[in-house]
């Protein structure tokens, strides 16, 4: 019996990686969600900026007091304006400046179901790797949103 050291080599490939082949309807699903969900996404931030830029919307922190403060430090310019921190923007989403991260939220939310989409797609085809790939890079997006970290 011959060893692979001495110039035989079998004819068997050495890189025995499979193809992963999704559901196509899981695919297609990942991909209409991600379609829709980035043009919802971007329209919903174009309409709350132009709310926003053309004064239709008051804002918490008027563009008197933004501009004389812009160059401050944040923690210094949250202090002076009393904006809110982490997720208290929420208590304040009705106001001009802040009512734009409804689509910022919606953009990043798509990601994350886009996400989860794929990895319900590789568990179903049993494709572990790229399953737990896709779960830790959930995990990751899901807490970093959280503001759990700083």
């Amino acid at each position: 019996m011959r060893s692979r050291l001495d110039g035989n080599r079998s004819r068997r490939p050495l890189n025995r990686m499979r193809a992963i082949d999704l559901d196509p309807q899981q695919s297609a699903r990942c991909a209409t969600l991600l379609f829709y969900g980035v043009r919802v996404s971007g329209a919903l931030l174009v309409v709350t900026y132009t709310l926003y830029a053309c004064g239709l919307v008051e804002p918490l922190v008027p563009i008197s007091v933004l501009s004389s403060n812009w160059s401050l430090p944040a923690s210094r310019f949250m202090q002076s304006t009393s904006a809110p921190e982490g997720w208290d923007w929420v208590s304040v989403v009705a106001k001009g400046d802040y009512l734009n991260m409804l689509g910022i939220v919606l953009l990043g939310g798509t990601t994350i179901a886009s996400v989860v989409t794929l990895a319900i797609g590789y568990l179903a085809a049993r494709v572990w790797l790229q399953a737990g790939f896709s779960i830790a890079l959930t995990l990751v997006l899901v807490v970093s949103f959280s503001g759990l970290i700083h």
